[in-house]
């Protein structure tokens, strides 16, 4: 399931309601157009992909020490090593926005992230992507906007680095499905220039 905001044009904050701002308490006009957007579960969809996964996920490798084949050989995650207990998860984050039809200024703009510790071809395949947001706005957000739309998943993301709790199916028939407390970072983000001066609050 979604959760919907809409943005208040009198604070430009994210409302719960669409006909009174629930951070500023005006009314907003029922009958003028208003940019929504949608935010989702990161931890549904994250427990769903590590029960499908768990066989192929590598919760326990250690980074090599003389070869950078992937993301989980860089320095962030060899600084998470050293000071966090295993296991751990980590995120890779993208946010792109595109038109759906040529000559329009309406835009799509997914906020997407990938398991690290997935091997990557299922890494990058469609079932265990997770779509964390979905903004629907008539045209580009602006940096106000986009700050808006991030804070969901800022908060969520904040939640999971104190761990959750996972149910981690057995891989004998002798021994018992159990629960597992693992934290879970985001390490890092690809985006193209325009997207990462939107997430970052920077000049283009």
């Amino acid at each position: 399931p979604s959760v919907i905001s809409f943005l208040c044009p009198s604070c430009s904050e994210a409302s719960a309601d669409r006909l009174l701002c629930s951070k500023c308490g005006v009314p907003i006009d029922k009958s003028a157009p208003i940019v929504s957007f949608k935010n989702f579960s990161i931890s549904d969809q994250l427990h769903r992909i590590v029960t499908s996964n768990y066989q192929h996920m590598d919760l326990w490798r250690t980074s090599a020490n003389d070869e950078m084949k992937d993301i989980r050989d860089g320095e962030v995650y060899r600084r998470l090593e050293e000071k966090c207990a295993k296991p751990f998860i980590t995120f890779s984050l993208n946010i792109d926005g595109i038109q759906p039809n040529k000559g329009t200024s309406k835009t799509i703009w997914p906020i997407l992230l990938v398991v690290n510790e997935l091997p990557q071809k299922r890494r990058f395949s469609p079932e265990n992507i997770i779509l964390a947001g979905v903004w629907r706005g008539p045209k580009k957000p602006s940096r106000e906007h986009m700050n808006s739309f991030l804070q969901p998943t800022v908060t969520e993301l904040v939640r999971l680095e104190e761990g959750d709790h996972f149910f981690i199916p057995s891989e004998s028939a002798s021994s018992s499905n159990h629960l597992t407390r693992i934290r879970v970072y985001l390490i890092g983000a690809c985006c193209d220039k325009p997207a990462q001066a939107l997430v970052q609050n920077i000049a283009e």
